[in-house]
């Protein structure tokens, strides 16, 4: 119960921008009602970092290593974005329970994959990624995985600058790697 307190405050903190702007990565997993999805979607990631393509490139990059991974069946993202284009869903990063109801109805989906990306900039020559995942259950609305994540490319240096990664798109797939690597 502690535990979560911490995980909450460090939360609220990070998402009003009052936490630290080095590595900062907050998950939350709840692995027994994982375990019983068969199949989910990705929509597509909010953009507020002010870089236009950064929304896509997250998105791709997630839902590429989330296939990839193989924990789930994933709906195709073509099927999604037609999803929310004939629903008239602009704002990607929040999802009603009646969105959540016609998901669950017209895909049969277990649990949806929202995401927000806040940062896609370099700081000088080091790529700096900052963005929030959540997979929301279609049935009861509950929050299920979340993850908040703040890495730059030097974040994964080892020894004698060994793993440094000075892409953007490096470091987006490491890190969605990473928090993957939580289920």
């Amino acid at each position: 119960m502690f535990v979560r307190a911490i995980k909450l405050v460090c939360l609220v903190l990070f998402l009003s921008g009052l936490a630290c702007t080095y590595a900062f990565s907050l998950v939350y997993v709840d692995k027994e009602e994982i375990k019983h999805l068969k199949k989910v979607a990705v929509f597509p990631f909010k953009n507020i970092s002010g870089k236009p393509e950064a929304g896509t490139v997250v998105t791709q990059i997630f839902f590429t290593e989330l296939v990839k991974k193989n924990i789930f069946e994933v709906e195709g993202l073509g099927d999604i974005r037609e999803f929310l284009i004939k629903q008239r869903i602009k704002d990607t990063g929040m999802i009603s329970r009646s969105t959540l109801t016609m998901l669950r109805n017209q895909f049969k989906l277990d649990a949806v994959f929202i995401g927000v990306v806040r940062k896609y900039e370099f700081k000088g020559e080091i790529p700096v990624v900052n963005f929030t995942i959540r997979l929301i259950d279609t049935k009861e609305g509950k929050i299920l995985w979340q993850v908040a994540l703040e890495k730059t490319g030097e974040d994964y240096v080892k020894i004698l600058n060994i793993d440094r990664i000075r892409s953007l798109n490096k470091l987006v797939q490491r890190m969605v790697i990473n928090f993957l690597d939580t289920y």
